[in-house]
Order: C-alpha cells, then sequence, then structure tokens
C-alpha cells in the first residue's frame, strides 16, 4: 500500500493526536513535533495544508445517495446515508467517519470561511475509503450555478490539480459524483465512501461586520478588542508567512466617490494596525476600498445598511 502524507499545522494538533484510521492508516507527529502528518494507504505523495483546518469542506448543499430515482438498488444502506460526515477534518472511523454515494450518488459540498484557488501542483484532495474498482467524477464551482468538470478520483489517485482544466481561479462548491463501475457491496456501503474534501491551496475568509470597527462615516478603529479582529490577528501570526487582501464596503448612503475614499481609508486603517499595533512582519498587505459595490443585502433599510458595511479579508498562507 502507497501512503498520502499530508501536514497541517499547529492548531490542529490535538484533534489529529487522537486519530486513527482504517486500513492501516494512522497518524504520527515528525521530528520537530510541530506538524502532523495523515498517513493514508493510497499515495507516496507528501502535500502540505497551510490553511490547516480551514482548509476542509463545512457544509453540505445536496446529496443524493445512489443514481436518479429511489430504490434502484443503488443506494448504500442508511447508516453510510450522512453527508456530514465529509465535513471537517478526516476522522474515519469503522462505519462512522464517512458518507457512502452510492452507485452514481452525487453529494455537493461548501467551502464556507475558505475557498480553492488554482496554483501550481496539487489544489484539491479527496480523502476516501476507496476500494479497488471505486472512482468518483469531481468538479467545482465558483458561486454553486455552473460547475467545471476537474478531474477523476480514484485508489492510487485521490488529489487533483486544476491547472489547464478550469478557468475562474477560485471556487467554493465542489460536486463529486460516484463513477465506480461494478462497486463491490461492502456491508451496505456501496459507491465510493467520502471522508473529507480538502483544498490544498486555500484561501481564508473572515469578514468582520464593518460597524463592529468603524462608525458609519468613519475611517478610525474605534474597538480593537473585536472577536473578529482577535482572531484574523492570530490567524496571521500563526503562519511563517502569509499574503492579506484587506477589502472595506459601505452601504448606499452618500456618493460613490466618497464611499470609495472612506472605504480605502477604513482598509488602510486596518493595515496600519497589523502592521503598527500588532507588529505583524510576516504578512504582504494589499489594501482595497470597495465604496458601494458587492452588497450582500438589497433595499435601503438600516438591516440592509448594517449587511453591507462590513469588512473582508482575504488570507493567503504559504507556509
Amino acid at each position: 500500500m502507497t501512503r498520502l502524507v499530508v501536514i497541517f499545522t499547529m492548531s490542529v494538533l490535538t484533534f489529529l493526536k487522537a486519530s486513527v484510521f482504517q486500513d492501516s492508516s494512522s497518524v504520527s507527529l515528525d521530528s520537530s513535533g510541530k506538524n502532523t502528518r495523515f498517513l493514508l494507504p493510497d499515495s507516496v505523495t507528501q502535500v502540505t495544508v497551510p490553511a490547516g483546518k480551514f482548509a476542509f469542506a463545512d457544509s453540505v448543499i445536496l446529496y443524493d445517495p445512489g443514481a436518479p430515482g429511489r430504490e434502484t438498488g443503488d443506494e448504500p444502506d442508511k447508516k453510510y446515508q450522512k453527508p456530514e460526515n465529509a465535513l471537517g477534518l478526516p476522522d474515519m472511523q469503522s462505519d462512522s467517519g464517512f458518507v457512502s454515494l452510492g452507485r452514481g450518488g452525487t453529494i455537493i459540498l461548501k467551502f464556507s470561511d475558505n475557498c480553492i484557488i488554482d496554483k501550481p501542483g496539487p489544489d484539491l484532495s479527496i480523502f476516501m475509503k476507496a476500494e479497488k474498482s471505486e472512482s468518483a467524477k469531481v468538479w467545482v464551482s465558483r458561486k454553486g450555478r455552473f460547475y467545471q468538470f476537474a478531474g477523476i478520483v480514484d485508489s492510487k489517485n485521490t488529489l487533483i490539480d486544476l491547472e489547464g482544466k478550469v478557468s475562474d481561479g477560485i471556487y467554493q462548491f465542489v460536486k463529486i459524483r460516484d463513477a465506480s463501475e461494478n462497486s463491490p457491496d461492502t456491508s451496505g456501503a456501496l459507491g465510493i465512501d467520502i471522508d473529507a474534501v480538502c483544498a490544498l491551496n486555500s484561501m481564508i475568509i473572515k469578514t468582520i461586520p464593518g460597524d463592529s470597527l468603524f462608525s458609519p462615516f468613519g475611517s478610525t478603529i474605534k474597538d480593537t478588542t473585536c472577536t473578529g479582529l482577535r482572531e484574523v490577528v492570530g490567524l496571521i501570526k500563526s503562519h511563517t508567512f502569509i499574503r492579506v487582501i484587506i477589502q472595506s464596503f459601505s452601504d448606499s448612503r452618500g456618493t460613490d466617490e466618497f464611499k470609495l475614499m472612506l472605504t480605502q481609508q477604513q482598509a488602510a486603517a486596518l493595515r496600519d494596525y497589523f502592521v503598527d499595533d500588532r507588529e505583524v512582519t510576516n504578512a504582504v498587505f494589499e489594501i482595497m476600498g470597495m465604496g458601494k459595490q458587492s452588497p450582500v443585502a438589497s433595499g435601503d433599510s438600516d438591516y440592509a445598511r448594517q449587511k453591507n458595511r462590513r469588512i473582508k479579508i482575504l488570507i493567503y498562507p504559504e507556509k
């Protein structure tokens, strides 16, 4: 058996130390004690996951076990129809840590607090308990409406490189469809069994309500104890090197020119806070005043204005 080794950051050590996988898989620490490795029986490739726990899919959009239509004999047993088992960190335990797709079945997962980005090398890993005859087709989508074919995974290849296959470059949705032929009946777990889906190349997305940091027409940070801000500082400092894009969005009041200037000043104030007050030296910052662009709530109510005033911080872990 070959092995897939995945290195994680220190933030997931506690969880992973207690994890034990099927098929002679295990978890171990490297000599420094700082990284955790997954030892899985399907590849000798060693890949790094700079984003750690943020790199994994965290919500289920659709789960349709078995070929289209019900009671066709292609569905797995009910105990294997738990799509939430495909979320978060790999945790495959006997009969409990995975979801079976059934023959021809489909699952769509979303990365809510991060997204997959296309960079050199493998971009996506499907953790699965795969028999030799089982495989799955994989698609990705930016917004969950149009899906682009990304490749096929099986027991010998669980990694997908998006280069040359897709066009957008940033994706938050993954669709996986069982493509097994004559899939064996392993105690009712028909079709391919998905344990976790990991963005090897990942951009972490953190959104902070604008009112937590600024007055509606101000550009001076009013509260540096904001929970979201503290989380971002900790996340940035937990990596050796990181690229950070700060985007500030406004509500619809005022002229376009004024709101562009205001949001640019707010983004700059946050950058200065990270660099000057928190002494962040391991990051390259880019600031973007977005003005009234890309509202997340329609209308001109107080609620809509409050939702649209927001800070989005895009974090690209490199090491």
